[in-house]
């Protein structure tokens, strides 16, 4: 169970999610950007897991953030980031932080 929520979420989906991924990590699916709250580390193949689409979560996110409101990212690899080329509109700082990467809270809008 994802330990990383500080908001609850309201919208959940149940979806195939890759093997691999931690509790309470971002990522994509197809076009659903959201976290997953349990996970499915030590999977080997996709399972069908809870997807919260929204909520407040601390992530490690690359980047400084001078501005709180400003936009958070995440790649095609699934980090977290505060550069926009070629990466996925994820959410919002709740707060500022310096370079490199380190833990951020962010809000995670929803679709």
């Amino acid at each position: 169970m994802s330990k990383n929520n500080i908001y609850k979420w309201s919208k959940a989906v149940e979806v195939p999610l890759p093997a691999g991924l931690k509790p309470g990590q971002p990522a994509k699916v197809g076009e659903l950007v959201g976290v997953a709250l349990n996970g499915t580390l030590g999977k080997t193949e996709e399972t069908v897991e809870t997807f919260c689409l929204d909520g407040s979560w601390v992530f490690q996110v690359a980047g400084a953030v001078t501005v709180i409101g400003s936009k958070v990212y995440i790649a095609s690899n699934g980090d977290v980031t505060t550069t926009a080329t070629s990466n996925t509109f994820l959410g919002y700082a709740l707060a500022a932080k310096s370079a490199p990467a380190g833990p951020l809270p962010v809000y995670v809008p929803g679709v």
